[in-house]
């Protein structure tokens, strides 16, 4: 059996060997479909993986996939069969082994899971990407187990018809013995095998997550002929439910009315909750309804009295949510090393800063205790009112910077504590928030009239980047565009270009600003080393005069001020790690980390350019 290989800790399933009679380049399909624009995936293959791998709709109700499947791998094809199934192609990866009454729709396995290089260059190098690859690889494993299923799957065209039995069986044999399908390699959608569609169209429909107008007349899978189904089988217990609550609601009005049970606490708290059970389920769904839980939508520790020790009991944190409170202020403990309980989960929670600091920073000095501070937050929100509350500080030993972390939720001055509302924000390593981003840009182009608008740049000599076909392109009158400002670094070998098309391999920051100006809808990007034509003197000169023209000109501007060469990549972008963000949970909310970046800046390579003055 041929030993897999092994880049940045994750392994290729199969061997070399196994696949190189298989395909020896990936093959992808001719077009596919992100933000309503027409790409090519061969331009944007990241884009194209996200799309073509990754289980969103199944993951946004993972906690209660029990309810719709078993925790154990789906069945091999001839069983399929067997059960009077008829095989569906799908190629949407969160339609793959859903079942609903004579029909199992099941996705052809891509081309280019059976190229190992494409594996090296493409999904090792992405932890998301890969869990959500190798889990859709084992489920052919699954589905594939004998020559039976083998003449199915080339009969169905869910494998490609030019792969042998004997092929097949070696890939088999490598991802088996080296894969385990219950580690965190897996994605966890492949933990469950066959789910059942009528059940997840409930769970999609009443969901809290996933709770919308839109997805309850959907579901889950949105098929005209099913809603009649739908309807057919479940029309007596929807008309008696209704019927039920109309007359419990009705009722209460009733009894509301009523001297006797307008002095019941019980029953005034019945209405009262259910009244304002919209705002809630609102709430909630934005991720703000619970305290202890974070704007990510992923729940955070929350720390309970009984889990803590005598120390951290009395530091109160996270237990006050106004800022009119008799708590201390000011530096309210040394937290070290040597002073933590293990049986304590604040403490657990101190040891964690201590890794991060430690672990990330690249200053010889090794931290073993920090400051911890509590202090007054007064601030304005914009359409939201006056917060008037309080925000935890840290600060390390030898490093004059406070770093200070902002609570996740708090409440506004003068209302009452139901009225919790989103305050810092919870960042995962790799994850960008591309819609508020969008929402931000919005607010520039509707509220900011003259001051934030692009202003025209020199379009006779302007060139981007088309992010779909990787050409450059003549900007035409009024064309939107992103600026990418990055470092070029010393000693950096590219590719040449040939005419207008780029090189097949980029450095690292240019693709990720790519991909982050393909997922803002504004798919073309200026780059000084490619849109500036580098042999004619005359041109570059002209250009060089006017770049702040250029940068004005732009929706916005990327700036990668990390790295010293520009094959770091842009952090929370396709792979690339950003810092772990400091966080501490407290008994009714969350504490998390809003670094100031400017010290951070200032000392950068990117500030010391040349470039910085005009950008």
């Amino acid at each position: 059996m041929s030993k897999p290989h092994i880049s940045q800790n994750l392994q290729v399933p199969f061997g070399p060997e196994s696949a190189t009679t298989v395909y020896k380049n990936a093959t992808f399909p001719a077009s596919f479909w992100h933000n309503n624009i027409l790409l090519d995936p061969r331009a944007t293959p990241h884009l194209f993986l996200e799309s073509d791998l990754r289980t969103k709709k199944l993951g946004a109700i993972h906690e209660r996939l029990w309810l719709a499947g078993l925790r154990q791998q789906a069945r091999p094809l001839h069983r399929q069969k067997l059960l009077g199934r008829t095989i569906r192609l799908t190629e949407r990866p969160d339609e793959h082994l859903i079942w609903n009454k004579d029909n199992i729709f099941i996705k052809p396995l891509p081309p280019y899971l059976l190229d190992h290089s494409f594996w090296v260059s493409q999904l090792c190098s992405n932890e998301s990407l890969f869990g959500s690859a190798v889990g859709l690889l084992i489920s052919y494993v699954w589905l594939v187990a004998s020559t039976s299923d083998f003449a199915i799957a080339i009969e169905e065209h869910i494998i490609p018809s030019s792969i042998t039995w004997e092929t097949w069986r070696d890939i088999v044999g490598d991802i088996i013995q080296n894969i385990d399908t219950l580690t965190a390699q897996v994605n966890r959608r492949y933990h469950y095998g066959e789910l059942r569609l009528s059940r997840l169209n409930t769970l999609y429909r009443f969901n809290i997550s996933t709770l919308s107008l839109r997805n309850f007349l959907n579901g889950f899978m949105a098929t005209p002929t099913w809603y009649t189904q739908f309807f057919e089988r479940n029309f007596s217990w929807i008309l008696a439910a209704f019927i039920y609550i109309t007359v419990i609601l009705s009722a209460m009005q009733v009894g509301l009315a009523t001297s006797h049970l307008q002095g019941n606490a019980q029953f005034q708290d019945v209405s009262f909750g259910i009244a304002i059970t919209r705002f809630d389920t609102r709430r909630e769904r934005r991720g703000n309804g619970d305290p202890g839980r974070q704007t990510t939508g992923t729940s955070s520790t929350v720390v309970l009295d009984s889990t803590l020790c005598n120390r951290c009991f009395e530091l109160e944190l996270g237990r006050f949510l106004r800022g009119d409170v008799d708590a201390a202020y000011g530096r309210i403990a040394r937290i070290s090393l040597s002073s933590l309980d293990e049986r304590c989960s604040l403490c657990q929670q101190f040891r964690t800063v201590l890794q991060i600091a430690n672990g990330w920073e690249a200053s010889p000095t090794t931290h073993t205790q920090f400051y911890l501070s509590r202090h007054v937050f007064d601030a304005l929100l914009t359409r939201i009112g006056s917060f008037y509350g309080h925000y935890m500080g840290i600060r390390f030993e030898h490093t004059p910077q406070t770093i200070r972390l902002f609570p996740t939720h708090g409440i506004m001055r003068g209302s009452t504590s139901d009225n919790v509302v989103p305050m810092g924000r919870a960042l995962g390593p790799s994850i960008s928030d591309f819609e508020s981003i969008g929402d931000q840009l919005k607010i520039c182009r509707l509220s900011h009239d003259w001051a934030c608008q692009p202003t025209s740049p020199m379009t006779e000599v302007l060139r981007l980047i088309d992010c779909r076909s990787r050409q450059i392109i003549s900007a035409a009158l009024n064309q939107p565009y992103v600026c990418l400002s990055y470092v070029w670094g010393q000693n950096v070998i590219m590719e040449q270009m040939s005419g207008s098309k780029l090189p097949d391999r980029l450095p690292k920051t240019v693709e990720d600003a790519m991909f982050i100006a393909l997922k803002l809808g504004v798919p073309f990007l200026w780059v000084d080393r490619y849109c500036i034509d580098q042999h004619n003197d005359e041109e570059k000169h002209a250009i060089i005069q006017h770049m702040d023209r250029i940068y004005k000109g732009a929706e916005l501007t990327i700036i990668a001020a990390v790295g010293n060469d520009p094959n770091h990549g842009i952090p929370g972008i396709c792979g690339t790690a950003r810092k772990p963000q400091y966080r501490l949970s407290g008994e009714h909310t969350t504490y998390v980390a809003a670094e100031e970046v400017a010290v951070e800046i200032a000392q950068s390579k990117w500030a010391s350019r040349g470039w910085y003055v005009f950008e």
